[in-house]
């Protein structure tokens, strides 16, 4: 499902490589993890493609950022924030 982006490769560009596809599939496995379904973890990258990206985010910020929010405002709220605003799974909990 995702891939390296490659800036420039239609015209024969020089690859630009965001992160790994080891680092992507990471990221899209937390993504997948806080949001439980692919539907909404899809979703959400539509919503805010930065918090796929490694060179901002990591998993263990994905999954610390959801757990202190489920910490803070249970289950339910949890879910209702992280798919208002996916970018706060980018935000380092500690």
């Amino acid at each position: 499902v995702l891939r390296p982006a490659y800036e420039g490769a239609a015209r024969g560009g020089e690859p630009f490589v965001v992160g790994t596809e080891a680092e992507l599939r990471a990221i899209w496995s937390a993504m997948l993890k806080v949001y439980g379904n692919e539907a909404d973890a899809r979703l959400a990258v539509a919503r805010n493609q930065q918090v796929i990206l490694p060179y901002i985010n990591s998993p263990a910020v994905i999954t610390g950022a959801h757990r202190a929010l489920l910490q803070k405002f249970g289950a339910e709220d949890a879910a209702k924030i992280i798919r208002q605003n996916p970018g706060i799974l980018a935000c380092d909990h500690a």
